[in-house]
């Protein structure tokens, strides 16, 4: 059995693909923008912008300690990311 990183280069159509996905990066920030901004993250300048439903995002950021119930809804937006 072979284990580890696929050797050889991607196919031009995969790196293609590729380079579209990287610019179009959705975030989804839990518990919200705003506690992500008083943490010191600034989203937009890491070149993502956020999206206001997890089915458009692709990276779910979890911004500091998540209460219990908070951590219930985060499992729930995570499943409808997929």
């Amino acid at each position: 059995m072979i284990a580890g990183a696929r050797q050889g280069r991607p196919s031009a159509l995969r790196r293609l693909v590729a380079a579209a996905m990287a610019r179009d990066l959705g975030v989804f920030v839990i518990p919200g923008p705003d506690i992500a901004r008083a943490h010191g993250l600034d989203i937009e300048a890491a070149g993502l912008h956020r999206v206001t439903s997890p089915r458009h995002a692709s990276i779910l950021l979890v911004v500091g300690a998540i209460p219990p119930a908070l951590c219930e809804a985060a499992a729930v937006i995570y499943a409808q990311m997929v």
